[in-house]
């Protein structure tokens, strides 16, 4: 069973008491990622809810033919995988370790039931993903904003041309 501490110390438990805590001990499990592995591919079923627990993920936006886009990348003790809790439970996204990492893997079907249960788990986890789903949001706003800088300087050099 996984340590209190390290479950303490996600931002997912933030406003958690003991006795919640404790219930979502069965539910996570440690798992350990050597550098430049695949956590998980867009597409894939989402069973799990991951929280970092040392190491460094990116999320990454897979493109066909060409390198991938990198969307945001994960703080110690924040969550991702969030495609677990929510219909069609498939990832939209991959997530890849940058360095060797280990992670708390949250069966998302336990958490399901337990949420069911407790109110207040439901009440700050929403609050939390609301938290990152915002800051992906604001990420992504910065770079198209940053490429169609981009774009508008190549239409300026075109023209010149």
């Amino acid at each position: 069973m996984v340590d209190l501490d390290d479950l303490k110390s996600c931002d997912l438990a933030t406003g958690l008491d003991t006795r919640q805590l404790q219930a979502m001990r069965p539910l996570c499990e440690e798992r350990k990622f050597p550098q430049g592995a695949v956590i998980f591919r867009e597409g894939d079923k989402a069973e799990k809810l991951f929280v970092l627990l040392e190491g460094a993920v990116v999320i990454n936006l897979p493109r066909e033919s060409q390198p991938s886009i990198q969307l945001s990348s994960v703080a110690v003790g924040g969550s991702f995988g969030w495609s677990a809790l929510v219909a069609p439970n498939r990832y939209t996204t991959q997530a890849e370790a940058v360095t060797a990492c280990r992670l708390l893997a949250i069966d998302a079907d336990g958490l399901h039931d337990l949420m069911r249960q407790e109110p207040t788990i439901v009440f700050n986890i929403m609050q939390h993903l609301i938290g990152v789903l915002s800051s992906r949001m604001k990420d992504m706003r910065l770079q198209m904003v940053e490429m169609l800088e981009v774009i508008d300087s190549l239409r300026e050099g075109a023209s010149r041309a």
